[in-house]
């Protein structure tokens, strides 16, 4: 008797310590984007590579375009070297173009931030070939919009504008000059 109760003590014993081991441990669940994130280098590349996303109806709404491409899960961002864009309107056959020396995506591509002699084509509601150049450019592809905190020089045909701080509504094919507006108008001959 004095022995089954010195193994049912035992056993509670051991079982309350397993308990109380098990009790202070703290287990973390460890997604795998937070495993991702602990890579120093990228975790995928690519080169030479063209992505055309469509709309609904299956006809193109913007091109990307870049000799290297190269993800960081550490930083949850994607680099590019010469990114060029192509978005394309739906409603129009006009295109405007964005071509930069550097790019980063951020949130999955939602936010595209362009950097180092940016350069953006495109027509107005005239069909006149306007040009834009910023050494910087925030992109919202999704929403075919675009903007600038840096000075912006702008050639429309022969006219000129330099500003500081441009919004591009490129479905709408309208910009706002934020400040210090100067430009040249020259009238038709």
């Amino acid at each position: 008797m004095i022995r089954r109760l010195s193994l049912m003590l035992i056993f509670v014993f051991i079982t309350a310590s397993a308990w109380w081991a098990v009790s202070t441990l703290q287990f973390e669940s460890t997604p795998i984007k937070n495993i991702l994130k602990l890579r120093t280098g990228p975790n995928h590349y690519m080169e030479d590579f063209t992505t055309t996303s469509m709309d609904a109806l299956g006809h193109p709404r913007m091109q990307l375009s870049a000799p290297h491409m190269a993800h960081f899960p550490s930083e949850d961002k994607t680099v590019l070297k010469q990114p060029n864009f192509i978005f394309h309107q739906t409603d129009k056959a006009q295109t405007w173009t964005v071509d930069a020396d550097n790019g980063t995506l951020l949130e999955d591509g939602d936010v595209v931030l362009l950097e180092g002699h940016v350069f953006i084509k495109g027509r107005d509601q005239n069909n006149q070939e306007v040009t834009i150049s910023t050494p910087a450019l925030r992109v919202l592809p999704n929403e075919d919009y675009a903007e600038s905190k840096d000075a912006v020089h702008i050639t429309q045909g022969k006219h000129v504008l330099d500003a500081v701080g441009v919004k591009l509504y490129l479905d709408k094919q309208l910009l706002l000059l934020v400040s210090n507006v100067r430009g040249v108008y020259v009238p038709e001959s």
